[in-house]
């Protein structure tokens, strides 16, 4: 890296893909804005020692390596808390990045004041066709989250940065004081969800989200998978309870609850979908967890009220993202 102190960090996260990680990095070393701080974070898994390989091909890349995988949430959460540059892009070893386009998320922040969390579009790098543009969430009665663009041809259709209300966790700018003052991941999500449920903070917080077109990234299309493991079934329903008792309103509540865990325990013990055991284990760690998890709601209930009473602009959610 050079000598000037560079004003973004770029945080790769690594798990077990060091081919993949070498063409994320290649991306990273030709970009147009330098310099760049670049680090490389981890996850320990059967290829870490070849990822240690790939990462010393790099001169630039500064590598942390986890004793463990401890997962997407807490990995990106090291690495940001590394960083060096005002600036902070989140991104993953299977995704490249145009020439361009840490300028231009870096052009597109230095223009808007104020928090915010931008994105680039992302691209299935074999298909050529979208892979994410942004989205909305909605924390209803009946949890829906909606990717812009997916699967569509860009055919100039985003030609100008556009709002929207979630953006992947692989493709987030930010500066790095916000997303330190935001409190980064919950590491206890460890995957799944863990980016929406930063999103809603960022909106209660007042930050802008916005989607930057100029800026371009690649992904490597994952292999087809039949079904998702136990350990996957099990960290989307307890972060889907936890989410919701964090943040959505409470009429929901009862609705979503009904739903995604009575109605998905009983389909799921007569076999009509789910597996019953991982949601059962959630269930458990959930009710561990909800005592403390309510009085973190009713603490930010009360911060929003606070802030709302002195005058200052705070979404609760409502007209964003958590919505009636």
């Amino acid at each position: 890296m050079s000598e000037q102190r560079a004003k973004v960090s770029t945080v790769v996260l690594s798990y077990n893909r060091p081919a993949l990680l070498r063409e994320a990095l290649a991306s990273l070393c030709v970009q147009t804005y330098a310099p760049l701080e670049i680090i490389v974070v981890d996850n320990r898994s059967p290829a870490s020692e070849e990822v240690a390989r790939v990462a010393g091909e790099f001169p630039s890349a500064r590598l942390i390596r986890n004793d463990e995988n401890v997962g997407f949430a807490a990995g990106m959460n090291r690495g940001i808390a590394e960083a060096a540059g005002e600036y902070v892009y989140l991104t993953e070893d299977d995704i490249t990045l145009d020439v361009d386009c840490i300028r231009q998320l870096v052009e597109y922040a230095g223009e808007n004041v104020g928090d915010l969390i931008i994105s680039p579009l992302m691209y299935n790098k074999a298909a050529g066709t979208v892979r994410c543009a942004g989205g909305e969430v909605s924390l209803g009665g009946v949890y829906r989250r909606r990717t812009y663009g997916e699967g569509v041809r860009d055919e100039g259709q985003y030609a100008q940065p556009f709002d929207v209300t979630h953006i992947d966790g692989a493709v987030i700018f930010s500066r790095t004081e916000f997303l330190r003052r935001l409190g980064c991941f919950r590491e206890e999500f460890f995957m799944y969800v863990e980016a929406v449920e930063l999103c809603v903070r960022a909106s209660k917080a007042g930050a802008k989200m916005a989607v930057v077109p100029a800026a371009k990234v690649y992904h490597f299309e994952p292999p087809p998978r039949a079904n998702q493991s136990p350990e996957f079934d099990f960290h989307r329903y307890k972060n889907l309870f936890s989410l919701y008792l964090l943040h959505a309103r409470a009429h929901h509540l009862p609705e979503f609850f009904f739903r995604y865990a009575l109605l998905a325990l009983v389909r799921a013990t007569f076999g009509r979908g789910g597996d019953a055991r991982s949601l059962l284990k959630a269930l458990l760690w959930f009710s561990r967890r909800a005592p403390s998890l309510l009085r973190e709601r009713r603490a930010a209930r009360k911060t929003e009220a606070q802030g709302t009473n002195a005058g200052v602009s705070v979404s609760a959610g409502g007209q964003v993202v958590v919505r009636d």
